[in-house]
């Protein structure tokens, strides 16, 4: 079948075609920059896993060192170390024992140590080293 295309059809069509190229670039354009946008989201958001990774690798490396520290609690008598022991009430028996009064509480700051019968004292101690942290 043969068609016969006149000049203002072939026109038509031609600024039809122009205006679907124009389309097709705009759409091409707009799915570039959505493309550089999810590479830019993705290197934002990879940057932010590696950092939290990171971050929990040193808190995992700081727990794992916490978990070497031992708290101990010092008996001092009139300043003087009497004895160490690993809790708070242990401490308290030991100088009970040793003739204190039952009633615990806390110490006046205004008091220096040496005027203070029996005292209890927390200090952390690296467990395995000479090292202590105080309280």
């Amino acid at each position: 079948m043969i068609r016969l295309i006149t000049p203002r059809r072939l026109e038509s069509l031609l600024e039809e075609t122009h205006e679907a190229r124009l389309r097709a670039a705009e759409i091409r354009a707009q799915a570039d920059r959505s493309l550089v946008s999810r590479i830019h989201e993705v290197w934002e958001l990879t940057t932010r896993a590696e950092a939290a990774e990171s971050e929990a690798a040193k808190l995992r490396s700081a727990l794992e060192e916490l978990s070497a520290v031992v708290p101990l609690w010092l008996l001092l008598h009139y300043g003087e170390l009497h004895s160490i022991h690993r809790t708070v009430q242990a401490a308290e028996d030991c100088a009970v024992a040793h003739g204190a009064s039952g009633n615990w509480g806390p110490c006046s700051a205004a008091r220096s140590a040496e005027e203070v019968t029996w005292r209890t004292v927390p200090v952390m101690v690296w467990e395995g080293h000479d090292a202590f942290l105080p309280s």
